[in-house]
């Protein structure tokens, strides 16, 4: 009976949780410091219209969302900004990532985590509608005066499999490497660096890999 009971509340609980995550109000801020409030769906993500404008909840001088004269909460829609955080999470119009421990959001145009224990970087620096190899080889042109030899490799996640290029010779004391794979007609270009002599290497996989696409 005990047992019974037990798995009831534990049934009740985990109902609970489920619906405490879905519609969970957030306050968050744009890459140009301007705050929001606004509300998350059931898989995390920041709501947006039909339109893929972000949905946010008008509010008065003390952050309480307002009402309208039929008790409903009031919101607007703006564009989605570069990209929208908190101390939690960093979201942008394609994608979602919890901001793991250790790192911080970097101010800016762009998603930039740092990780200041080992001066570590991790920058979304492009989305494009090239291939991979085409976006590779804009980034090898890039050094194409540069007299090094990259390092290749390929690095496997449960979203897609990346082709990486690194060097230790961009950077003095640094290694930098870019990830570039590709989700269905969209490529993306994910650069890291770290500093050698703060650490023998950064776990960079496990941060991109937990990227949550839209």
């Amino acid at each position: 009976m005990k047992r019974k009971i037990l798995s009831v509340v534990f049934v009740l609980a985990s109902v609970c949780l489920l619906a405490s995550c879905s519609g969970k109000i957030d306050a968050v801020t744009d890459n140009n410091g301007q705050q929001y409030t606004i509300k998350r769906d059931g898989k995390g993500f920041a709501e947006t219209d039909e339109k893929g404008d972000l949905i946010v909840y008008e509010t008065d001088e003390n952050g309480k969302i307002k009402q309208n004269a039929e008790g409903e909460d009031v919101t607007s829609v703006v564009d989605f900004p570069n990209y929208i955080a908190n101390d939690k999470t960093v979201e942008c119009e394609y994608f979602s990532l919890a901001i793991p421990d250790g790192w911080q959001m970097q101010k800016g145009h762009t998603v930039k985590l740092l990780n200041e224990e080992s001066q570590a970087e991790i920058s979304f620096t492009l989305r494009s509608t090239n291939s991979v190899d085409d976006c590779i080889n804009q980034v090898k042109d890039l050094f194409s005066d540069w007299d090094f030899k990259w390092k290749e490799t390929e690095q496997k996640f449960d979203f897609a499999t990346a082709k990486v290029i690194s060097s230790d010779k961009i950077i003095e004391n640094y290694e930098k490497s870019y990830y570039v794979f590709a989700i269905d007609d969209t490529t993306y270009v994910v650069s890291t660096s770290f500093n050698k002599k703060l650490a023998d290497s950064v776990d960079f996989a496990s941060v991109i890999g937990s990227i949550a696409f839209k």
